[in-house]
């Protein structure tokens, strides 16, 4: 019932390289998301997990913005 909840949406998802972030952008992309946007502070980290989700959910373009959330003008450069 709820299996593409997420179809044809965008998501972004901060903190997205570890733990519960990590989580919730794959479970995005496993309910349809088209388009998921990953972020957290470390560039490197963040194309790794980029690239080991689009691995296992092939149907959805993930993609990496580096900032930190404790910074405003990062935050304003997401943007």
């Amino acid at each position: 019932m709820f299996d593409k909840v997420m179809a044809g949406k965008v998501a972004l998802v901060t903190g997205s390289t570890s733990g519960t972030g990590r989580a919730t952008a794959l479970s995005f992309a496993r309910q349809g998301a088209s388009d998921v946007f990953l972020n957290g502070r470390n560039a490197e980290r963040g194309e790794i997990v980029r690239a080991d989700l689009a691995a296992q959910v092939p149907g959805t373009r993930f993609h990496f913005l580096r900032a930190d959330m404790n910074s405003r003008e990062e935050i304003g450069a997401m943007f």
